[in-house]
């Protein structure tokens, strides 16, 4: 959401804070998820939503390290992140 509100100028979205992280994202973020969150009836639903909305930018985060790091013992933690993250979300799927 920062770096899309950087990109077309929208203000009070594209600062960071002082620490470097998008505060106003982030907060952005969390109220809208805990509007639903509020107004649902179906807790479990959104459980797996927000599992599913961390689990596979993770994966991309993981493959990105891998492509960009030479190092071996990085690329290595990089592809174990990745592909045991792509099973605990493979399994969810089949059970």
């Amino acid at each position: 959401m920062q770096n899309i509100s950087y990109r077309f100028k929208v203000p009070h979205l594209k600062e960071l804070g002082a620490r470097g992280t998008p505060v106003a994202a982030i907060i952005l973020s969390a109220f809208f998820g805990g509007t639903l969150l509020f107004f649902s009836n179906h807790f479990d639903v959104l459980a797996s939503l927000s599992v599913i909305t961390i689990l596979l930018p993770y994966i991309f985060i993981c493959l990105s390290v891998y492509k960009l790091f030479k190092d071996t013992k990085i690329k290595l933690i990089a592809a174990i992140g990745a592909l045991t993250t792509l099973a605990i979300l493979v399994i969810y799927f089949v059970v």
